[in-house]
């Protein structure tokens, strides 16, 4: 099994608009359509496929402040969207795709650290971020716990 990040390309567009959570896990995470029309109109969300082999399973949308007209003096960037679909979950792709998420934002070598923020009844999104370095901040995103990694 070889996990990949991959543009959204025309001819995968459709798969990836398919992929869904659990019904359980839908206010945890916006859908893939509105998570590519916000990417269409903002250009520091840079949304991502997951691919397992050749086959899409995931999304992913990084927010990244060095892709703004103006650039802040210290940028942030964070992971904005992940989802593997329901019937995919379980099987270590999460895992993969984040760990490929921070390899790739570290080695831009423009940041000190990566965010995201988790809805406070995600248990199994925060014990993952937590395996792969994650740890809360302290502070609040809205109703959201804000998570950090230290690169």
């Amino acid at each position: 099994m070889t996990i990949t990040l991959q543009s959204i390309t025309k001819t995968n567009f459709e798969a990836i608009l398919e992929l869904k959570v659990a019904e359980a896990q839908q206010s945890f995470v916006a859908s893939n359509a509105y998570s590519l029309a916000q990417a269409s109109f903002n250009v520091e969300h840079l949304p991502s496929a997951i691919f397992r082999d050749d086959q899409p399973v995931g999304f992913v949308m990084l927010y990244d402040e060095t892709q703004l007209e103006t650039v802040p003096e210290k940028p942030d960037v964070a992971i904005e969207r992940l989802m593997v679909d329901e019937r995919f979950q379980g099987q270590g792709i999460g895992r993969e795709a984040l760990k490929l998420v921070i390899e790739e934002v570290r080695a831009r070598n423009k940041f000190s650290e990566l965010f995201l923020c988790i809805n406070p009844e995600n248990d199994g999104g925060e014990k993952l971020y937590r395996e792969v370095g994650f740890v809360p901040t302290g502070e609040l995103v809205g109703d959201e716990i804000l998570m950090s990694y230290k690169f």
